[in-house]
């Protein structure tokens, strides 16, 4: 059975970047990706899609509604428990990466 993602990146080569990757370790993936962290929340909270993703992957670093917002957002909804959300980054603060 087919597993659905969902990307939301605001630097669309990251998000190819992230779904040519996700396709490499399976290619029965779905990958939908949003560009616009509003619009993710928009379309994920309405209930627009034909099922809840098995996955989603969320960049911290994004103007407006930022990564950690997103998931709180997702997090207060019941249906989003039991659906793996992970935030990543390509961009490190300096600190971070002298550690």
């Amino acid at each position: 059975m087919s597993k659905t993602v969902i990307l939301i990146d605001d630097d669309q080569e990251d998000l190819d970047i992230m779904k040519e990757a996700l396709e490499a370790v399976d290619s029965s993936l779905s990958c939908i990706s949003f560009v616009y962290p509003e619009e993710a929340l928009r379309v994920l909270l309405s209930r627009k899609l034909a099922t809840l993703p098995d996955f989603i992957f969320i960049d911290i670093n994004m103007p407006g509604t930022t990564g950690d917002r997103c998931l709180k957002a997702l997090r207060k909804e019941k249906e989003f428990d039991r659906i793996v959300i992970t935030l990543y980054s390509t961009s490190m603060p300096e600190p971070v990466a002298e550690a």
